[in-house]
């Protein structure tokens, strides 16, 4: 019963839609020159990330659970594929308003860069690949290229995120929820795609302003 417990309270507190929150709290606290961003800043970028990719999200699928109830609705994999759906339109609808808030630069592109293996892994056969350890590998990814860009204590956290996958992937295993081979495939496309794809974003400021307003982003250049 404990190890069940503890399976049941690793899944909820590394959630999907909880990616982004940490990236923030990573962003912040890894030792790099973002630590010299203003406490109120800080707190504005956290709580503006809390409400665009948790809170939103999470009321908008359980206003799509009334109003298309289960029992209501053939059975199939729609309702993974629905949730996944509403988080990918929050995180693209993130990426979006915090550029216009002038937030940092590369939170907003992994808001971006994180709508696509979302939307890839929930496309798959159900059971083929997990969405939990896909947000776990695009969160490191994500530190590894904050690391590259702006330094700080990027391999303190990239192994404890990677210990943490490990531990999730048990979890999840031991829940019944995921195979061995779903974690490891799940966390590998998250990690890939973001490894692939920020890189990609970055030097391509010019077609990125042309939905987010890049321009108003600080610094409007990382790697100057």
């Amino acid at each position: 019963m404990p190890m069940r417990a503890l399976s049941r309270t690793l899944n909820l507190a590394l959630h999907p839609m909880l990616a982004p929150t940490y990236a923030v709290l990573l962003t912040f606290n890894t030792g790099s020159f973002w630590a010299l961003t203003p406490l109120p800043e800080q707190l504005r970028v956290l709580a503006y990330t809390l409400s665009a990719t948790l809170l939103i999200p999470f009321a908008a699928f359980k206003l799509s659970m009334r109003l298309f109830p289960p029992e209501q609705v053939e059975p199939g994999p729609w309702r993974r594929q629905l949730g996944a759906m509403v988080f990918a339109f929050c995180l693209l609808a993130g990426y979006w308003g915090l550029g216009q808030q002038a937030g940092p630069y590369h939170l907003a592109l992994f808001m971006l860069t994180l709508a696509f293996p979302v939307l890839l892994v929930s496309r798959l056969r159900e059971g083929l690949s997990s969405l939990h350890l896909t947000a776990m590998g695009a969160l490191v990814g994500f530190v590894f290229v904050n690391g590259m860009l702006y330094g700080g204590h990027s391999l303190f956290w990239l192994s404890t995120l990677v210990g943490f996958s490990g531990l999730l992937a048990s979890a999840r295993i031991h829940l019944l929820k995921d195979e061995p081979a779903a974690a490891y495939l799940g966390f590998a496309i998250g990690l890939a795609m973001v490894l692939l794809l920020m890189p990609a974003f970055l030097f391509l400021p010019e077609w990125l302003a042309f939905v987010g307003n890049l321009g108003k982003f600080a610094p409007p250049w990382p790697l100057a």
